[in-house]
């Protein structure tokens, strides 16, 4: 073997060395990158405290427009099932007309929590308007009071934007209630809306 030949086979020896040992770190980076991804991924605690609202519900609506005003009555029907492997609540809800709804009425919505920014995560869209509500929150330590806030273009004030605070209220495994509060014409904030589930079996 020549000097030349030696040199060569040691420098091939030590590339393939080098790039054998880059590969086992890059490999490394990116199990290390998956392994986090998968973390902030999986359904966690906060999903379980979303479980008992899975189910068929009869819904119970009351609505008023001012703090002074009478409620508006009406009932109708929702079903809340898991959706993306335990990660999402997916909710429909349908409601027939009434005298404070002359129109049927349709929602979807869609509930989890996002582990990656620590926060509960509600987008809502329905049959009265064109747009999508998103809200974001924090439970209590019970994780059976979620409270979210979040905005929306308001279509009976112009598209005013209006600022808007839901609650879940979870009673129990068979029943809970859900409100809707908002600003009155002086910006102080009033129930507007409470809706009382009850499991149908």
């Amino acid at each position: 073997m020549t000097k030349a030949s030696w040199l060569f086979g040691t420098a091939l020896v030590l590339a393939v060395s080098v790039w054998a040992q880059q590969k086992a770190e890059s490999d490394d980076k990116a199990d290390d990158a998956m392994a986090e991804l998968m973390k902030y991924a999986a359904p966690g605690e906060h999903h379980k405290h979303l479980s008992s609202l899975e189910g068929n519900w009869k819904m119970v609506t009351k609505f008023r427009m001012a703090p002074e005003a009478a409620w508006d009555e009406s009932t109708g029907n929702s079903s809340i099932e898991w959706v993306l492997g335990g990660r999402f609540l997916q909710q429909k809800v349908t409601s027939p007309p009434s005298e404070a709804m002359p129109f049927p009425f349709e929602g979807l919505g869609l509930l989890g929590y996002d582990n990656f920014a620590g926060n509960y995560v509600n987008l809502w869209m329905d049959s009265f308007m064109t747009g999508i509500m998103l809200f974001k929150g924090t439970c209590d330590a019970s994780g059976k009071n979620i409270t979210l806030h979040g905005e929306f273009a308001n279509p009976m004030k112009g598209g005013e934007i209006m600022k808007s605070r839901w609650v879940y209220h979870i009673i129990n495994n068979d029943k809970f209630v859900f409100e809707m509060w908002e600003p009155d014409e002086n910006g102080k904030e009033y129930l507007h809306g409470e809706i009382t589930y009850s499991r149908v079996r």
